[in-house]
C-alpha cells in the first residue's frame, strides 16, 4: 500500500500537477503581498498629500487671521500715539472685532495646526499655561501670549488717555507699545515661516 501511494506521488503526472499547484499558491501570495504593501503605499501617499494639502490651506487661513489683528492693533497704535481721542473711538471698535473673533476661532486653529502639521506648531500658536504666564505678568512664549501683552498695554494707553494722564504716562506707554508691537511682528513672521517649513517637511 504504502508503495502504491509513494509510486503514484512520484509519477510525473502527479508531480506536475502538485508543483504547478504549489507554484500558483505562492504566485497569489506573493501577488496579494504585493497588491497590500502597494495599497499601503498609495494610502500613505494619500494621507500624505491630504495633509500637506490640508497643513497649506491652514496657513494661508492662520496668516490672514492672525493678519486681522495684528493690523488692528497698529492702527489702535497710531492713534493712540498721537493722543487722538476722536481717532481711538472709531478704531477700537473696528479693532475689538477682531479680538472677539480671534477668542471664537483660535481654539479651533490650535486643534487644526495639531492635526494637520504638528504639536510643536499648536503649542506655539496658543497654550494654556503661556496665557496664564502672561496673564500674570510674565512673558509670553507663544503668538497668543505676545497678542495678549500687546493688547494689554493698548487697552492701558487707551484707558490713560481717557483720564488725561500725564505726558510722560503718554510717553512710557507709546514706548511700550512701538516695543511690544515690533515684538509681536517678529514672532509671527518667525512663526509662519516654521509652521510652513513643518508642512513640507512632514513625513
Amino acid at each position: 500500500m504504502k508503495k502504491a501511494i509513494s509510486d503514484f506521488l512520484r509519477h510525473p503526472l502527479v508531480v506536475t500537477i502538485i508543483g504547478t499547484s504549489l507554484f500558483s499558491l505562492a504566485g497569489i501570495c506573493l501577488t496579494d503581498c504585493y497588491q497590500r504593501k502597494a495599497w499601503e503605499r498609495e494610502r500613505s501617499h494619500a494621507l500624505f498629500v491630504e495633509k500637506l494639502n490640508g497643513g497649506l490651506v491652514l496657513i494661508d487661513e492662520l496668516s490672514e487671521f492672525i493678519s486681522k489683528r495684528f493690523f488692528g492693533l497698529v492702527r489702535v497704535n497710531n492713534v493712540l500715539k498721537n493722543s487722538d481721542t476722536v481717532g481711538l473711538n472709531e478704531v477700537w471698535p473696528e479693532y475689538y472685532d477682531s479680538v472677539v473673533e480671534w477668542n471664537t476661532k483660535a481654539m479651533q486653529y490650535r486643534g487644526r495646526l495639531a492635526r494637520y502639521i504638528n504639536s510643536i506648531c499648536a503649542d506655539s500658536f496658543l497654550n494654556n499655561p503661556d496665557a496664564v504666564n502672561t496673564y500674570e505678568g510674565g512673558q509670553p512664549n507663544t503668538i497668543h501670549g505676545h497678542f495678549l501683552r500687546t493688547h494689554s498695554i493698548a487697552k492701558n494707553f487707551r484707558d490713560c488717555l481717557n483720564k488725561e494722564c500725564s505726558n510722560e504716562a503718554k510717553k512710557a506707554y507709546t514706548e511700550n507699545l512701538r516695543s511690544s508691537l515690533d515684538k509681536l511682528g517678529i514672532e509671527i513672521e518667525k512663526f509662519i515661516s516654521d509652521c510652513t517649513n513643518e508642512v513640507y517637511n512632514s513625513k
